[in-house]
């Protein structure tokens, strides 16, 4: 075969595995799904706005106060569906005691543009200076959550900000990691490019950290959240149910550790929450 045919038939190859490996990493419904539920059918106040990202494409988010004098809580949410699918988590935080942010990607809900590794880590720096700038917020007052591919999120935004603390939630080593537990022959080449590597980062997040994690999860295991615990020498709560579900589920087994962190880290709760 000449080796023309063989080098394009390599990068076809290339193409063909990077591009099922984005539809893989990234899931979001169609930018044309309605955002429902909302916390406006819960009867509970908030705010839909608009913000830029440094490319000046449109990027949406959900403000919910809960009281000014509360700490905020900006939340990198995981790899599926649009921010409708997490409003009972917005509802949680809110229900702790802190005001809430959460922001769809690009490519996610009603944010322009399409979903990459670095374009997310982009969103995830334009939400902060969303909430530092226009909100007014401080950093001591900002307390940073992500959930599954969201953890990868916070954990490349702790190291470019000062937060007053991290939370991590049922989230991977790296997406290589992930890869090749899931694809077993996959062979390392096969990889691609993109990593979230968040076991070099969590050792370098300066910022008070927490990682929860369920014993019961079936799409990452739990020896993740050992490996990033171990890694960042940081407290690792074990949680129960679902992969997705599973702060929910635990009730009080993940409300009251995280309550108990959040004002060890100097963080202001509503009082009646």
């Amino acid at each position: 075969m000449p080796l023309a045919l063989i080098a394009g038939a390599a990068i076809i190859g290339v193409w063909a595995y990077t591009s099922y490996q984005h539809r893989q990493v990234f899931k979001p419904t169609p930018a044309t799904a309605p955002l429902s539920p909302n916390p406006g059918e819960f009867d509970v106040e908030y705010e839909s706005v608009e913000f830029r990202g440094p490319d000046q494409h449109s990027l949406h988010g959900w403000w919910l106060p809960c009281s000014p004098d509360a700490s905020t809580l900006i939340f990198c949410h995981g790899n599926r569906g649009n921010l409708s699918d997490r409003t009972q988590s917005c509802l949680l935080y809110r229900r702790l005691g802190l005001n809430v942010f959460a922001f769809d990607y690009r490519g996610y809900g009603r944010s322009q543009g399409r979903a990459t590794e670095k374009g997310l880590y982009q969103d995830a720096q334009a939400a902060w200076r969303y909430v530092r700038d226009e909100r007014g917020i401080a950093a001591s007052d900002i307390v940073l959550l992500g959930r599954s591919l969201g953890g990868g999120v916070a954990s490349h935004l702790a190291l470019h900000a000062q937060p007053a603390a991290v939370v991590i939630e049922s989230t991977f080593t790296s997406i290589p990691d992930l890869a090749r537990e899931h694809f077993r022959n996959l062979p390392r080449v096969g990889l691609g490019r993109m990593r979230f590597n968040n076991l070099e980062r969590v050792a370098q997040i300066a910022s008070p950290l927490q990682i929860f994690h369920s014993t019961e999860d079936a799409v990452i295991g739990f020896h993740h959240a050992e490996a990033l615990a171990a890694a960042a020498e940081c407290t690792l709560v074990p949680i129960r149910g679902a992969h997705s579900g599973g702060h929910i589920e635990s009730g009080d087994l993940y409300t009251q550790p995280l309550i108990e962190f959040l004002r060890e880290c100097g963080l202001k709760l509503r009082p009646d929450a």
